[in-house]
């Protein structure tokens, strides 16, 4: 069957249960870009004053220390490690979704841009472990008031 063209909802279909949990990867992914690009605005905000006041003679331990929080470093940290964490879960399964309808180890490796070795990693790892760094995010959404 040759995959469906355009972005219309020919081809997708539900899962066994009524739930594509591939899509709900995807969509998950999506909504945490959403949230990175709302947030974009503060990180601008934050490196502009950061250039003001060094351009004014500041130090950076100065600009730091009457910084608003967050600062600029927890912000892109919470950005990287939500999309590091979202991207991380689509893998796992996506690739569990592949090698359920018979493409191959290499196969999938080929398509994902990885090796072999990585495709078997994701696929022996829980799709809803998010990693130690979780702790990390959830520290830094509790600062910005979103968790």
């Amino acid at each position: 069957m040759a995959a469906p063209v355009g972005g219309g909802d020919e081809g997708c279909e539900d899962g066994p249960e009524g739930v594509d949990e591939v899509l709900e990867a995807v969509w998950e992914m999506i909504r945490v870009v959403h949230q990175i690009a709302a947030r974009l605005p503060q990180a601008e905000a934050q490196a502009t004053r950061v250039a003001s006041l060094r351009s004014q003679g500041f130090s950076y331990g100065e600009i730091i220390g009457s910084a608003p929080r967050p600062l600029l470093m927890q912000i892109a940290t919470m950005d990287l490690e939500e999309i590091a964490a979202a991207g991380t879960r689509l893998r796992r399964i996506g690739a569990r979704a592949l090698r359920d309808e018979g493409l191959t180890v290499d196969q999938i490796a080929k398509e994902f841009g990885v090796s072999r070795q990585r495709v078997s990693r994701l696929l022996r790892a829980d799709p809803d472990t998010s990693g130690p760094h979780w702790r990390k995010v959830v520290e830094v959404g509790e600062t910005l008031g979103q968790v």
